[in-house]
């Protein structure tokens, strides 16, 4: 995840991923991190993060079966589950 958290030019979207980790639910703060991460959070205006899903299934997981994308739109209550990144037919969720 590290080369998603920095701006590339090359990538369809322009947003960077924030790590949470457990700094965060200590009260820590962002400041001084962790050597454990849980998630990590991108925010889209509008629908510009074509590719995302693609790219994503394309990195080099450690344990790509524990990968899971939430979506949640600015009007919907709560997120949704886009669904594992990997499955064996190695269909991602965006070509579903």
């Amino acid at each position: 995840m590290d080369p998603l958290t920095e701006p590339d030019d090359s990538r369809p979207w322009i947003k960077c991923f924030v790590p949470i980790d457990d700094a965060i639910f200590s009260g820590a703060g962002f400041q001084y991190g962790s050597n454990e991460c849980y998630a990590w959070v991108i925010q889209f205006y509008r629908n510009n993060w074509g590719g995302l899903l693609s790219y994503l299934e394309s990195l080099p997981w450690p344990r790509p079966e524990s990968v899971q994308v939430l979506v949640r739109d600015e009007n919907d209550d709560c997120f949704g589950v886009s669904g594992y990144l990997y499955r064996e037919d190695r269909q991602s969720s965006e070509t579903r």
